[in-house]
């Protein structure tokens, strides 16, 4: 008889706990990123678990005990695989961290060295020269070629969109809706770094309250359907940064729509940092992230995901840009945000190569 259960009996069992009991999954993640990253203070830690879960995932009221509670346990369970946590209160690295291991894991390192390693710089020193509206319609071709081949086969009632399409479908949505916007993620990217392929558009609105019945009616007209009360229940939230979902049925592209928040500096900043692009004369004119701002965004997707198009995509921004990029104001809210160490690490890569 087995006194002990086989590793992948037991992760099965922990994927299956998370699903069911938010308690769970809220320590599995804490103890998650406690493992890949060190200096992670409870506010850190809370917006990157209720940014992966949902909003006030460890309560309404008693966030802090259960939070509290929560370290305890990840404490005790950390110890029995031989890690010891503990609290740092020095003013330049503040929150908590694993006694006697490095700054960042080493599958971060391995990951971050991973992505960095799979940029062309040969393609790199072609898309410095590139004006944004190509490497826009290069981007579209990749996606609309992806689409166009996983379409084969299928019944005629799925209808083809090209990604430009939608893209054009949801700038007209807001515009009519009159809401300010810029967008992020990948499309962003594009005109700072290098085309890659995506399925979304994200997009950080500028929503007031007298605007979330037009806007709903408006994405309802482009057979998008997204009630005004789960915008309005997004829009209420202070806590984490989840967007609200904003899928088209019949092609299956989504535009993840990110709130503007009182108390969000970072994101008020970057808002007023944000730079207009000319994506081309079907397009034109589009409100898109600072190279900067985005560079810090990926940052902080990463951490919460561990996907490293992220790193790949801050690489690209970074050797296409080069000495023209802020690197103090970068610097600025790596700290702010508690990614010193994964941007201290991409920096030492690049400077390697």
């Amino acid at each position: 008889m087995f006194t002990r259960l086989p590793e992948t009996t037991q992760r099965y069992l922990l994927r299956d706990a998370e699903k069911r009991d938010p308690v769970t999954a809220r320590r599995s993640h804490l103890a998650r990123l406690l493992l890949r990253e060190r200096y992670l203070t409870r506010e850190s830690l809370m917006f990157r678990v209720e940014s992966l879960m949902g909003f006030a995932s460890f309560g309404e009221k008693s966030w802090q005990d259960n939070f509290y509670r929560d370290m305890r346990v990840v404490k005790a369970a950390l110890k029995q695989a031989g890690f010891d946590l503990k609290y740092s209160r020095a003013g330049d690295r503040p929150g908590y961290y694993i006694a006697g291991g490095s700054s960042l894991h080493l599958n971060v390192i391995t990951e971050i060295t991973g992505a960095l390693g799979e940029i062309d710089q040969e393609q790199i020193e072609i898309y410095k020269f590139i004006p944004p509206a190509q490497k826009f319609f290069q981007a579209c071709s990749i996606i609309n070629l992806g689409k166009k081949i996983s379409m084969q086969g299928i019944a005629h009632e799925h209808y083809y969109l090209s990604f430009e399409e939608f893209l054009k479908i949801i700038l007209s949505i807001l515009k009519k809706a009159s809401i300010d916007y810029m967008v992020g993620g990948a499309v962003a990217a594009w005109p700072w770094g290098e085309p890659r392929s995506t399925q979304d558009i994200n997009i950080v609105m500028h929503l007031g309250i007298e605007q979330i019945n037009a806007l709903s009616q408006e994405l309802e007209e482009a057979e998008i359907y997204l009630p005004p009360d789960i915008i309005l229940e997004n829009l209420n939230e202070t806590r984490g940064d989840l967007p609200i979902n904003a899928i088209h049925g019949a092609s299956g592209y989504k535009a993840e729509m990110f709130l503007m928040r009182d108390d969000d500096e970072l994101r008020k900043t970057a808002f007023q940092r944000r730079v207009e692009v000319d994506f081309g004369s079907e397009i034109g004119e589009v409100f898109i992230h600072s190279p900067e701002d985005l560079i810090i965004y990926k940052m902080l997707y990463y951490s919460l995901s561990q996907q490293t198009k992220h790193i790949r995509d801050i690489g690209s921004i970074i050797k296409t840009r080069g000495d023209e990029l802020d690197y103090e104001y970068i610097q600025k809210w790596a700290i702010e945000k508690q990614l010193t160490a994964i941007w201290q690490e991409i920096q030492r890569e690049l400077d390697m190569r």
